[in-house]
Protein backbone atom coordinates (compact mmCIF):
# COMPACT_ATOMS: atom_id res chain seq x y z
CA UNK A 1 0.00 0.00 0.00
CA UNK A 2 3.01 2.22 0.32
CA UNK A 3 3.72 1.54 -3.64
CA UNK A 4 4.81 5.44 -4.93
CA UNK A 5 4.11 7.43 -1.75
CA UNK A 6 6.32 8.45 1.48
CA UNK A 7 5.52 8.93 4.92
CA UNK A 8 5.54 12.19 6.29
CA UNK A 9 8.76 14.05 7.40
CA UNK A 10 9.75 12.84 11.33
CA UNK A 11 10.55 16.31 11.76
CA UNK A 12 7.23 17.59 10.79
CA UNK A 13 5.26 14.89 13.04
CA UNK A 14 6.87 15.57 15.97
CA UNK A 15 6.18 19.36 15.57
CA UNK A 16 2.57 18.31 15.21
CA UNK A 17 2.88 16.33 18.40
CA UNK A 18 4.36 19.00 19.90
CA UNK A 19 1.52 21.54 18.85
CA UNK A 20 -0.99 18.53 20.08
CA UNK A 21 0.60 18.60 23.87
CA UNK A 22 0.71 22.09 24.21
CA UNK A 23 -2.82 22.31 23.33
CA UNK A 24 -4.58 19.94 25.33
CA UNK A 25 -6.84 21.71 27.96
CA UNK A 26 -8.62 18.03 28.42
CA UNK A 27 -6.52 15.64 31.02
CA UNK A 28 -8.81 12.50 29.31
CA UNK A 29 -7.73 13.98 25.74
CA UNK A 30 -4.98 11.00 24.32
CA UNK A 31 -2.76 11.90 21.82
CA UNK A 32 -2.12 8.67 19.57
CA UNK A 33 1.21 8.59 17.08
CA UNK A 34 1.01 6.04 14.00
CA UNK A 35 3.45 5.74 11.97
CA UNK A 36 4.81 2.29 9.15
CA UNK A 37 7.22 -0.46 9.52
CA UNK A 38 6.26 -1.58 6.37
CA UNK A 39 7.08 1.77 4.61
CA UNK A 40 9.75 2.32 2.05
CA UNK A 41 11.97 3.77 4.59
CA UNK A 42 11.96 0.51 6.49
CA UNK A 43 12.15 -0.84 10.04
CA UNK A 44 14.74 1.09 11.89
CA UNK A 45 13.16 3.91 11.05
CA UNK A 46 10.41 3.46 11.90
CA UNK A 47 10.84 2.74 15.43
CA UNK A 48 13.15 5.95 15.63
CA UNK A 49 9.99 7.57 14.24
CA UNK A 50 8.37 6.20 16.99
CA UNK A 51 10.90 6.96 20.06
CA UNK A 52 10.70 10.62 18.83
CA UNK A 53 6.71 10.92 18.70
CA UNK A 54 6.98 9.16 22.52
CA UNK A 55 9.68 12.29 23.32
CA UNK A 56 7.59 14.55 21.85
CA UNK A 57 4.56 13.44 24.01
CA UNK A 58 2.06 11.21 22.65
CA UNK A 59 0.42 9.17 25.42
CA UNK A 60 0.27 5.96 22.66
CA UNK A 61 2.29 5.05 19.84
CA UNK A 62 1.65 2.36 17.07
CA UNK A 63 4.48 1.06 14.88
CA UNK A 64 1.93 -1.07 11.95
CA UNK A 65 3.89 -3.85 10.81
CA UNK A 66 1.75 -6.42 9.01
CA UNK A 67 1.56 -6.86 5.30
CA UNK A 68 -1.52 -9.03 5.15
CA UNK A 69 -3.71 -10.89 7.46
CA UNK A 70 -2.42 -14.13 6.01
CA UNK A 71 -0.54 -14.85 10.02
CA UNK A 72 -3.39 -14.56 11.63
CA UNK A 73 -5.51 -16.87 9.62
CA UNK A 74 -2.40 -19.78 9.48
CA UNK A 75 -2.41 -19.32 13.35
CA UNK A 76 -6.02 -19.84 13.53
CA UNK A 77 -5.86 -23.29 10.96
CA UNK A 78 -3.22 -24.07 13.74
CA UNK A 79 -5.17 -23.51 16.89
CA UNK A 80 -8.30 -25.40 15.70
CA UNK A 81 -5.88 -28.53 14.54
CA UNK A 82 -4.18 -28.69 17.87
CA UNK A 83 -7.70 -28.24 19.60
CA UNK A 84 -8.94 -30.92 17.98
CA UNK A 85 -6.16 -33.28 19.04
CA UNK A 86 -6.38 -32.36 22.74
CA UNK A 87 -2.96 -30.39 22.30
CA UNK A 88 -2.05 -28.01 25.16
CA UNK A 89 -2.66 -24.15 23.54
CA UNK A 90 -0.34 -21.30 25.51
CA UNK A 91 -0.54 -17.85 24.56
CA UNK A 92 2.00 -14.91 26.01
CA UNK A 93 1.29 -11.23 25.76
CA UNK A 94 4.14 -8.36 26.64
CA UNK A 95 3.29 -6.46 29.77
CA UNK A 96 5.52 -3.23 30.64
CA UNK A 97 7.18 -3.41 33.80
CA UNK A 98 9.46 -0.74 34.50
CA UNK A 99 10.13 -1.94 37.91
CA UNK A 100 11.17 -5.18 36.32
CA UNK A 101 15.21 -5.42 35.63
CA UNK A 102 14.53 -7.00 31.96
CA UNK A 103 11.71 -5.10 31.94
CA UNK A 104 13.37 -2.02 32.40
CA UNK A 105 16.11 -3.05 30.15
CA UNK A 106 13.48 -3.43 27.53
CA UNK A 107 11.63 -0.22 28.16
CA UNK A 108 14.87 1.58 27.77
CA UNK A 109 16.22 -0.11 24.18
CA UNK A 110 12.62 0.07 22.83
CA UNK A 111 10.89 3.41 24.21
CA UNK A 112 7.43 2.33 22.05
CA UNK A 113 7.06 -0.87 24.02
CA UNK A 114 5.59 2.23 26.78
CA UNK A 115 2.26 1.80 25.40
CA UNK A 116 2.03 -1.67 27.01
CA UNK A 117 0.05 -1.10 30.21
CA UNK A 118 -2.10 -3.44 31.53
CA UNK A 119 -5.90 -3.78 30.73
CA UNK A 120 -5.65 -1.77 27.35
CA UNK A 121 -6.24 -2.95 24.06
CA UNK A 122 -2.77 -3.53 23.29
CA UNK A 123 -1.76 -6.01 25.27
CA UNK A 124 -5.44 -8.09 24.28
CA UNK A 125 -4.70 -11.22 22.32
CA UNK A 126 -6.20 -10.59 18.66
CA UNK A 127 -9.87 -11.60 19.03
CA UNK A 128 -9.78 -13.95 15.80
CA UNK A 129 -6.98 -16.41 17.44
CA UNK A 130 -7.91 -15.17 21.31
CA UNK A 131 -7.42 -17.67 24.11
CA UNK A 132 -9.99 -20.45 25.40
CA UNK A 133 -11.12 -21.11 28.76
CA UNK A 134 -8.07 -23.00 30.83
CA UNK A 135 -5.43 -22.47 28.29
CA UNK A 136 -2.15 -20.76 29.59
CA UNK A 137 -1.95 -17.04 28.91
CA UNK A 138 1.65 -15.74 29.80
CA UNK A 139 2.38 -12.55 30.84
CA UNK A 140 5.96 -11.43 29.97
CA UNK A 141 8.25 -8.84 30.30
CA UNK A 142 11.29 -9.24 27.86
CA UNK A 143 10.88 -10.54 24.37
CA UNK A 144 11.01 -14.52 25.22
CA UNK A 145 7.86 -16.51 26.50
CA UNK A 146 9.95 -18.45 28.77
CA UNK A 147 12.21 -16.45 30.75
CA UNK A 148 11.01 -16.14 34.06
CA UNK A 149 7.72 -17.22 33.33
CA UNK A 150 7.51 -20.80 34.25
CA UNK A 151 6.52 -22.09 30.93
CA UNK A 152 8.65 -24.63 30.63
CA UNK A 153 8.45 -26.09 33.68
CA UNK A 154 4.36 -26.24 32.63
CA UNK A 155 4.94 -27.47 29.58
CA UNK A 156 7.23 -30.11 30.90
CA UNK A 157 4.39 -31.47 33.59
CA UNK A 158 2.13 -31.60 31.01
CA UNK A 159 4.49 -34.09 29.14
CA UNK A 160 5.26 -32.43 26.21
CA UNK A 161 8.27 -32.60 23.88
CA UNK A 162 7.87 -30.23 21.06
CA UNK A 163 6.47 -26.83 21.04
CA UNK A 164 5.40 -24.81 18.05
CA UNK A 165 5.89 -21.25 17.36
CA UNK A 166 3.99 -18.48 16.11
CA UNK A 167 3.60 -14.60 16.51
CA UNK A 168 5.48 -11.63 15.88
CA UNK A 169 7.65 -10.31 15.78
CA UNK A 170 10.16 -12.77 14.12
CA UNK A 171 13.49 -10.80 14.83
CA UNK A 172 12.19 -10.34 18.54
CA UNK A 173 9.85 -12.45 20.57
CA UNK A 174 9.67 -15.15 18.52
CA UNK A 175 13.59 -15.69 18.07
CA UNK A 176 13.93 -14.85 22.30
CA UNK A 177 11.17 -17.58 22.68
CA UNK A 178 12.48 -20.37 20.06
CA UNK A 179 16.09 -19.66 21.93
CA UNK A 180 14.92 -20.67 25.11
CA UNK A 181 12.24 -23.44 24.05
CA UNK A 182 15.37 -25.06 22.81
CA UNK A 183 17.41 -24.11 25.77
CA UNK A 184 14.57 -26.01 27.57
CA UNK A 185 14.83 -29.34 25.58
CA UNK A 186 11.96 -28.45 23.64
CA UNK A 187 12.25 -29.65 20.03
CA UNK A 188 11.29 -26.51 18.56
CA UNK A 189 9.37 -25.98 15.03
CA UNK A 190 8.82 -22.39 13.60
CA UNK A 191 6.01 -22.21 11.30
CA UNK A 192 6.90 -19.65 8.30
CA UNK A 193 3.46 -18.62 7.02
CA UNK A 194 2.44 -18.29 11.19
CA UNK A 195 5.17 -15.94 11.65
CA UNK A 196 5.98 -12.19 10.79
CA UNK A 197 8.16 -8.94 11.48
CA UNK A 198 8.03 -5.56 10.06
CA UNK A 199 9.99 -6.24 7.44
CA UNK A 200 10.91 -8.76 5.09
CA UNK A 201 14.86 -8.67 5.46
CA UNK A 202 15.07 -9.46 9.76
CA UNK A 203 11.88 -12.02 8.95
CA UNK A 204 14.20 -13.88 6.21
CA UNK A 205 17.27 -13.49 8.02
CA UNK A 206 15.95 -14.88 11.38
CA UNK A 207 13.88 -17.70 9.80
CA UNK A 208 17.26 -18.78 8.46
CA UNK A 209 19.11 -18.63 11.19
CA UNK A 210 16.86 -20.43 13.93
CA UNK A 211 16.33 -23.59 11.51
CA UNK A 212 20.26 -23.19 10.88
CA UNK A 213 21.14 -23.33 14.90
CA UNK A 214 17.89 -23.32 17.22
CA UNK A 215 14.99 -25.35 15.55
CA UNK A 216 13.25 -26.24 12.79
CA UNK A 217 11.20 -23.39 10.45
CA UNK A 218 8.80 -25.78 8.60
CA UNK A 219 5.56 -25.40 6.19
CA UNK A 220 2.08 -24.49 7.57
CA UNK A 221 1.32 -27.45 5.34
CA UNK A 222 3.78 -29.43 7.28
CA UNK A 223 2.58 -28.01 10.63
CA UNK A 224 -0.77 -29.18 10.32
CA UNK A 225 0.14 -32.70 8.97
CA UNK A 226 1.84 -32.99 12.21
CA UNK A 227 -0.35 -32.15 14.47
CA UNK A 228 -3.35 -34.47 12.22
CA UNK A 229 -0.64 -36.99 13.20
CA UNK A 230 -0.45 -36.85 17.46
CA UNK A 231 -3.31 -39.54 18.73
CA UNK A 232 -6.24 -38.09 20.31
CA UNK A 233 -5.70 -37.07 23.75
CA UNK A 234 -2.19 -37.54 24.09
CA UNK A 235 -1.89 -34.93 26.83
CA UNK A 236 -2.70 -36.38 30.52
CA UNK A 237 -5.87 -35.43 31.65
CA UNK A 238 -6.46 -32.33 34.00
CA UNK A 239 -6.85 -34.72 37.29
CA UNK A 240 -3.81 -37.36 36.32
CA UNK A 241 -1.80 -33.48 36.00
CA UNK A 242 -2.66 -32.77 39.32
CA UNK A 243 -2.47 -36.07 40.65
CA UNK A 244 1.07 -36.48 40.03
CA UNK A 245 1.87 -33.08 41.14
CA UNK A 246 0.81 -33.63 44.25
CA UNK A 247 2.67 -37.17 44.66
CA UNK A 248 6.02 -35.21 43.73
CA UNK A 249 5.22 -32.66 46.35
CA UNK A 250 4.52 -35.24 49.03
CA UNK A 251 7.78 -36.11 51.12
CA UNK A 252 8.72 -39.70 50.79
CA UNK A 253 7.85 -42.36 53.45
CA UNK A 254 10.49 -42.49 56.68
CA UNK A 255 12.87 -45.62 56.05
CA UNK A 256 12.03 -47.66 59.36
CA UNK A 257 15.88 -47.00 61.65
CA UNK A 258 16.96 -44.16 59.66
CA UNK A 259 18.58 -41.33 62.07
CA UNK A 260 19.10 -44.47 64.73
Amino acid sequence: HFAGKDVIAADEAVQKIRAAVDARSDGDFVIIARTDAASVLGFNAAMDRASAFIEAGADVTFVEAPESLEEIAAIAQLLEAARSRGIPVCYSTNLLAPDDPGGARFLAKVPAIDSLRPGTRAVEVDSRIAPQPGEVVVEKTVPSAFFGTGLGETLHAQGVDTVIVTGCSTSGCVRASVTDSMSHGFRTLVVAEAVGDRAQGPHLANLFDMDTKLGDVIALAEALDYLEAVPEKAVPEKAELEKAELEKAEPPAPIPGAGR
